[in-house]
């Protein structure tokens, strides 16, 4: 059997160097942890990057499908505005042909007239 002092003095030899391998682990530890977390962040801006990349692209679609549907509805507003000047058109055109149908009656019914009348005159 060791003495008292023995033994203290044994532990207290490797004390030391169970205390340093204990430093060197944790140390290793938080050396990984710092990696790791220094991986984390960089995959974290990456992703951020490819998002950011994806949301412009996106918006870049946005913006040209919208500037299309623009162009499309302002032709569409073109095209209807020159569809309701046509049927304006028309419909003055049939009221015009109206008129002059009305007039072409009124005039042979005039001219009937002024014959009739004339034929009375003859016959007196």
């Amino acid at each position: 059997r060791k003495g008292r002092k023995a033994l203290l003095k044994e532990i207290s030899d490797i004390l030391p160097h169970i205390k340093y391998s204990t430093l060197e682990r944790q140390n290793e530890q938080f050396q990984q942890q710092q990696q790791q977390r220094i991986r984390s962040k960089e995959t974290l801006e990456l992703h951020m990057r490819e998002l950011k990349q994806v949301a412009k692209v996106s918006e870049e679609k946005l913006l040209k499908s919208s500037n299309e549907a623009k162009k499309k509805a302002t032709s569409a507003v073109a095209c209807l505005k020159w569809e309701i000047h046509a049927d304006a058109y028309t419909q003055q055109l049939e009221h015009c042909r109206k008129e002059k149908a009305i007039d072409n009656e009124i005039q042979a019914f005039m001219t009937l007239e002024d014959e009739r009348k004339a034929q009375q005159e003859k016959e007196r």
